[in-house]
């Protein structure tokens, strides 16, 4: 199941620490430096998901993050507001997006490069955060760029944007570039998808 839900930042982090709490090997971990002093601290996204067991939560502080996320296991992704900042945003690495899965529907094994992938986990909760595609440095109508991608995946979202997902200047042709894309039968012989 995947549903894209309107909630306020208090909500979203009330909903992030009820869910942490259920699990009993759940971590609270922070990407950046506005956690308390404390606090067990990442300078990636990507590096935090990889130590936090399942049913954790990994708050982002603001900052710009350029690199491509994959989630794999149940956890929570939430910007938070440090002083006067407020914006945590992923965008492309310095060398480009590459791909990182397959689609194995349109055409079977298209390549796919995801700036957020979300695979095989029921619960991924992606709130307050922003995915920016631009300088992307995609040149050809391959790989299909993805904001968001939740592949055979569920969880929800929650004050998230995503921009810039485009090819470069003479590639519009492609039909490349969604925003969120949720596909879920990956694997399985079902093809039920939705591009949001």
């Amino acid at each position: 199941m995947f549903k894209v839900v309107p909630l306020s930042i208090g909500a979203a982090l009330l909903a992030a620490t009820g869910f942490g709490a259920q699990t009993l090997t759940a971590a609270t971990v922070y990407v950046g430096s506005c956690g308390p002093a404390k606090a067990t601290s990442y300078n990636t996204i990507q590096q935090a998901v990889n130590a936090s067991p399942a049913g954790s939560t990994v708050f982002v502080c603001p900052g710009t993050y350029p690199e491509q996320v994959t989630i794999t296991r149940n956890l929570n992704l939430i910007g938070v507001q440090s002083g006067t900042a407020d914006s945590a945003v992923i965008t492309s690495p310095a060398g480009g997006v590459v791909p990182n899965t397959a689609d194995l529907y349109d055409p079977p094994n298209y390549p796919v490069a995801a700036q957020v992938l979300v695979q095989h986990a029921q619960s991924v909760n992606i709130a307050n955060i922003a995915v920016d595609g631009s300088n992307n440095l995609i040149t050809g109508c391959a790989p299909d760029l993805r904001g968001i991608y939740y592949q055979n995946a569920s969880g929800t979202l929650a004050a998230v944007a995503t921009r810039n997902q485009t090819l470069a200047t003479g590639l519009t042709g492609c039909q490349s570039g969604e925003g969120i894309f949720v596909q879920s039968g990956y694997g399985s012989t079902g093809d039920r998808k939705s591009v949001v």
